[in-house]
């Protein structure tokens, strides 16, 4: 394991707001710049670098690393929804495989540093990250975070206590985006918005068979490029009918597709 030391909060935030002003998505956004939500980016950026002593929590690591493909690469995507009305006050978010808490901690984060209450239910299948997660979001303060250590496809199947409660599901760096979507789906309710970061756009047409008999319409796409020019792209799928009570299937089968 990597042993890494944070670095000053000068330093880090130095990193962050480079990052912010060479990003075509986030330059000009002044919430992502206030010393509030810097204070709090670095918060996660040296929690990760504490946890990451004891456990296996993510290969990014450095500053930069994190401050843009952790925390912008989170937040970017955000700014996009909140733009569509889909984040507001009271939507009940599932980060569904949360890992080390990302997108969960800084969208938490920013959302409270901009006063605006979300409720966030993060899963993830391991323990240590969901306490890691846990962990730093008492100690930074960041409030409205409910974090579930469990498999997804048996947290969202019917009688599971998940099943359609949320109006909007992220999932980030999971899997193919076939297997994103049938593992998400189940847990948004009609009406509401399945949404998956992804490095690539070529995975729509695969995807198309499952998101209709899933319930889902769309995807719009929106395409954008970090700092460090890797692209990206953020499917937006709108949940228009309810999920079908078969899925999702055990995982082998929504793997396998069979």
């Amino acid at each position: 394991m990597r042993i890494e030391t944070a670095v000053s909060r000068e330093e880090f935030a130095a990193a962050y707001l480079s990052a912010v002003g060479k990003s075509d998505a986030a330059k000009g956004d002044g919430r992502l710049t206030s010393d509030r939500f810097v204070g709090m980016a670095y918060g996660i950026y040296e929690k990760l670098i504490e946890g990451s002593k004891k456990a296996n929590l993510t290969a990014i690591l450095s500053p930069d690393g994190v401050a843009q493909r952790h925390i912008l690469d989170s937040l970017i995507p955000y700014l996009f929804l909140e733009k569509r009305g889909i984040v507001k006050d009271g939507v009940r978010i599932a980060d569904v495989g949360c890992g080390a808490g990302f997108p969960t901690l800084p969208i938490a984060a920013f959302a409270a540093s901009c006063g605006v209450a979300l409720s966030v239910t993060a899963i993830d299948s391991t323990a240590k990250k969901i306490r890691f997660l846990t962990e730093t979001a008492g100690s930074l303060g960041i409030s409205g975070i409910d974090a579930v250590s469990g498999r997804a496809e048996e947290l969202a199947r019917p009688g599971g206590g998940f099943r359609e409660k949320y109006g909007l599901t992220v999932a980030r760096a999971v899997a193919p985006l076939p297997v994103v979507l049938e593992l998400t789906a189940p847990f948004v309710k009609t009406g509401g918005y399945v949404t998956a970061y992804k490095g690539r756009e070529d995975e729509e047409e695969s995807a198309a068979s499952i998101a209709g008999k899933l319930g889902l319409t769309g995807p719009e796409k929106i395409a954008y490029t970090l700092p460090s020019g890797d692209a990206r792209t953020f499917f937006i799928y709108e949940k228009a009918a309810p999920t079908p009570a078969r899925y999702p299937r055990p995982y082998a089968k929504i793997v396998s597709n069979k």
